[in-house]
């Protein structure tokens, strides 16, 4: 293979440049255009990828945590980069030459993830709809699919509370929160009884039967006091899938002014409307909650703004994103729903709309037509959603 070839096959590859030769001469070109084709996906991949059911959860989850593993690399590699050269001496373009050079390799091995998983949602109805939506890729969409399933749940509050998004509902305690809680039910009593269990659950927030799995002894008969802290700290919803919301909602962010994003207008909807609300003091209860249980710095601008009773912008932000995210986890309820039993699951509560209503807001690609039975009302043209939307952007519904 000539130097001319292996340059060709780096530059399709992207990893050559201007310093292209300089990369060529340092390495061993032979070993690196052999590490480009293994990268790249072969039919077979393709064809087994696109096998609807060849690649399982697990193997999803694998490579999402493995494309964010190699984001945060390549991050740290462009610092350090950066930082040479801001401290340039004598050797230091051979040192930025070969971060730089792994630094490309990086971004080949992500870019490699990110086709597969994109097959993978391809492969897919749901898939397919979910990389329809503004402002979502395949890396978020495939962890999605990865991380929820519809099988046995009726609603989509399941979805939103294995999200992390109803705290209230059931708050993460902690080990010393969970610590104090089984301690005041206890006291000093030497035999935990069911009553003092059943006081637990109803403060925590956790079943009996939750605490029951896994704090009691079944061979000595009795109750664990450890075992029980244990339970009760466990954090109740599942921290990468509510990572990869907020990656969404910050996504949407981003697109908050594009014309064609629905969840981009309805978190700058919802922000306006967060905004206007904190404004009237209507969140002086939750800034005094934030200043009895955080420890704030009095010469921070979150200190300041709790203590007039009002909420940082940021926490603002952070209130519109998580609503936005919840009106999106309940589209992807009702889609995978659609898709699996070919029906309209049940409506388990009216969506608040931004500006007050009960309305029901759709989603921003048509859910998947059913053809089993259907008793709800749902668009029944393209034509009817689209006049939705169309008055939901002008903000006349």
């Amino acid at each position: 293979m000539t130097k001319k070839n292996d340059e060709k096959v780096l530059v399709e590859a992207g990893i050559a440049g201007a310093q292209s030769d300089e990369i060529i001469d340092g390495f061993n070109v032979d070993e690196d255009v052999e590490l480009m084709k293994a990268l790249s996906l072969s039919k077979e991949i393709k064809t087994s990828i696109l096998e609807v059911g060849n690649v399982g959860r697990q193997e999803i989850k694998t490579l999402v945590d493995l494309f964010y593993q190699m984001q945060d690399i390549r991050k740290a590699l462009r610092e350090q980069i950066r930082s040479i050269e801001h401290d340039a001496d004598e050797g230091s373009s051979i040192n930025v030459m070969i971060l730089e050079w792994n630094l490309k390799n990086i971004g080949i091995i992500e870019n490699g993830i990110k086709k597969c998983l994109e097959l993978v949602c391809q492969s897919d109805p749901v898939g397919r709809w979910l990389l329809s939506i503004v402002g979502m890729g395949p890396i978020l969409s495939a962890g999605l699919l990865a991380y929820l399933d519809v099988t046995g749940k009726n609603y989509a509050s399941n979805f939103i509370s294995y999200a992390g998004l109803n705290d209230n509902n059931r708050p993460w305690l902690g080990a010393e929160k969970s610590k104090n809680l089984v301690n005041e039910v206890v006291g000093t009593a030497k035999t935990i009884t069911d009553d003092m269990v059943v006081e637990i659950a109803a403060k925590s927030k956790w079943s009996y039967d939750y605490l029951r799995d896994n704090a009691y002894n079944q061979e000595k008969e009795k109750w664990s006091k450890t075992d029980l802290i244990k339970a009760c700290s466990k954090i109740p919803y599942n921290k990468k899938l509510k990572t990869l919301l907020y990656k969404c909602g910050s996504s949407w962010q981003w697109c908050c002014n594009k014309p064609n994003s629905l969840y981009g207008q309805l978190f700058n909807q919802r922000r306006v409307y967060e905004t206007i609300k904190n404004e009237n003091g209507d969140y002086a209860a939750e800034a005094a909650k934030q200043l009895a249980c955080k420890n704030f710095s009095k010469t921070t601008e979150a200190y300041k703004q709790y203590n007039q009773g009002k909420l940082p912008k940021a926490h603002i932000t952070m209130r519109a994103m998580r609503w936005t995210e919840k009106i999106f986890l309940s589209h992807l309820f009702e889609e995978m729903y659609r898709v699996k039993y070919d029906k309209v699951p049940a409506r388990y509560y009216a969506l608040e709309h931004v500006q007050g209503h009960h309305d029901e807001i759709l989603p921003e690609v048509p859910y998947t037509k059913v053809t089993g039975e259907n008793d709800v009302k749902v668009a029944s043209s393209d034509g009817e959603y689209e006049a939705y939307v169309g008055a939901f952007f002008e903000g006349k519904k």
